[in-house]
Parts: structure tokens; C-alpha cells; sequence
């Protein structure tokens, strides 16, 4: 395994690794490169060499097993962690309960660039509370969070094309979703009063019409708004927020242009500083 982390790759420096990778497999051997610099090896063949800026771009998609992520991680993160971790083993003080989607897309702690220990997470389908008691996982959360930890703030997070929300337009429209089960199906209850607060025109998600979002997305938003509200009610949480001990925060996550949102009780903004920059260059330009 050789781990090239570099930050310029010029044509000799390519050309002799790849003479050394061709000798050492000439002698039944294997080598592997292993990239995680700011210069992608494979370029330096046919392009200019070029210093590349440092960056800090999160790790892309793992390919490879579950257990070979987990030795890199060994081999190139865990001596960085250990020194963010070390006063943190005797016990935690999160600012957040981070209410999330089961969603392998949705990453808590990259889109609010969290470390270890900020944040509390509770993640289940669609990313919803309760206010009634009905369900253990997130009444024991919301207890622990809340009256355990003392945390500042609860985050509802929602994203694009969730599954929850594709299923219960599907159930709508007479679609057949048996093969998920009936837990499955008893669980969307927690969500169903948002398709009814969509179908009853949410401002929220007239606002993501606006936008221009579909039917599903706008779902996600309105559901965000709509278990805000239930927080609103909950027998620990709502009298938390009412004397203003705890804030409640909506998100939501946009998968295909990595942009977060803010969702309120009555509308959304775009959190990205450089979104109304951008769109008013595009303006001035288109004027010119």
C-alpha cells in the first residue's frame, strides 16, 4: 500500500512510481495507491503539473467493505481524532439533539460542521417526534437530551427525496407498500398529518412550490414545519421552548446541490451565503 498525499504531481515523480509499481509486480507482487492529497495522481499524466490549494473537502463515498474503511480510518484519521476525543471520555455536553432521517445521504455533522461531541443525534424514518408518548426511542431521546444533558437547541433536519414521504405520496395515489411491512406502515402515522397539512396548502409548501421543488420535497419541508409544531406540544420540550431554555431549529438538506435551508413555522431560507452573491452576479451579467 503506498498513501500518496501530496500537494504536486509532476511527470517524473509519475513516472517513476509507476516503473517501481510495474518492477514490484514483475516480482509477484502487489501494489496498491492509496490517494487522500490535493492532487489526484492519475492527472499528472496528461495535464501540466499544477500545485493544487490545500482543502477540506469530506471523504467521498465509500467503495470499498465496511471493515477496509474501518482500517483506513486507522491507518489516516484515528491519531487526528484522538487528541478531539480525549476530554470527552469521561462524558458528553452536546448543545443539540439533532433530529434526523435514517437517509444515508444526510450527514448531521458535516452540514452544520460539528465535532465530536456536539451534537446528540436521533435518527429514524422521516425524521420525526411525537407528542404523545407513542413512541420509546424518541420520548427516551427527548427526555435524555432535554432534562439529562440540558441541550440549547432541537434540530429537525428533512431532506430531498426522502423515502418516507415518497411512500406516504404513494399510499396517497393507491400505490402498494405491503413488501416494507406493517411497522412500516404504522410508522408513517408520525408523518401523516404532513401530507394533510400539504394537501390543506402549508404556507411552507407553497413557499418550495415557489422555489421551484416538487411534490416529494415540499412534503419534506412541510414535515419539518409540522414536527416543529409537535415539540410545540410535548410535555417536556414544550414548556422548555416556551420560556426560551431550548431553541427549536428547522433544516433541510438539498442532496443535489449540498445547499442547508431553514424551515419555519411559515416559510424557508436558503442558508447559503454565497446563494444570493451568486444569483445577483448572474443577474448583472445577464444585464451587461
Amino acid at each position: 500500500m503506498v498513501e500518496l498525499n501530496a500537494d504536486y504531481v509532476d511527470h517524473a515523480f509519475r513516472e517513476a512510481l509507476l516503473a517501481w509499481q510495474l518492477q514490484h509486480h514483475a516480482t509477484g507482487g502487489t501494489v496498491s495507491i492509496e490517494e487522500h492529497g490535493n492532487t489526484v495522481f492519475q492527472n499528472a499524466g496528461h495535464q501540466a503539473p499544477r500545485r493544487e490549494e490545500a482543502t477540506e473537502l469530506p471523504l467521498p463515498p465509500r467503495k470499498e467493505p465496511l471493515l477496509v474503511g474501518v482500517n483506513k480510518y486507522h491507518r489516516r484519521f484515528a491519531h487526528h481524532l484522538r487528541p478531539l476525543v480525549h476530554d470527552l471520555t469521561q462524558g458528553q455536553n452536546p448543545d443539540s439533539l439533532f433530529v434526523a432521517c435514517v437517509d444515508s445521504r444526510v450527514n448531521p455533522n458535516l452540514i452544520t460542521s460539528s465535532g465530536p461531541g456536539d451534537l446528540l443525534t436521533l435518527r429514524n424514518i422521516g425524521n420525526v417526534v411525537c407528542s404523545d408518548g407513542r413512541d420509546a426511542s424518541i420520548e427516551s431521546a427527548l427526555s435524555f437530551a432535554l432534562n439529562g444533558l440540558r441541550v440549547q437547541s432541537v434540530v429537525i433536519c428533512g431532506h430531498t427525496n426522502c423515502g418516507a414521504m415518497n411512500a406516504l405520496l404513494a399510499e396517497a395515489g393507491g400505490g402498494d407498500k405491503s413488501s416494507l411491512g406493517p411497522a412500516f406502515n404504522q410508522w408513517l402515522d408520525h408523518a401523516r398529518p404532513s401530507y394533510a397539512a400539504l394537501l390543506a396548502g402549508h404556507p411552507v409548501g407553497r413557499q418550495a412550490a415557489a422555489a421551484g421543488y416538487g411534490t416529494v420535497d415540499q412534503l419534506s419541508m412541510v414535515n419539518v414545519a409540522v414536527q416543529l409544531a409537535k415539540l410545540q406540544e410535548h410535555p417536556v420540550a414544550g414548556p422548555a421552548l416556551a420560556d426560551g431554555t431550548v431553541q427549536a431549529t428547522g433544516l433541510f438538506y438539498d442532496i443535489a446541490t449540498a445547499r442547508v435551508f431553514q424551515v419555519s413555522a411559515d416559510g424557508i431560507e436558503n442558508l447559503d451565503p454565497g446563494f444570493d452573491a451568486g444569483r445577483q452576479g448572474s443577474v448583472a451579467a445577464a444585464g451587461r
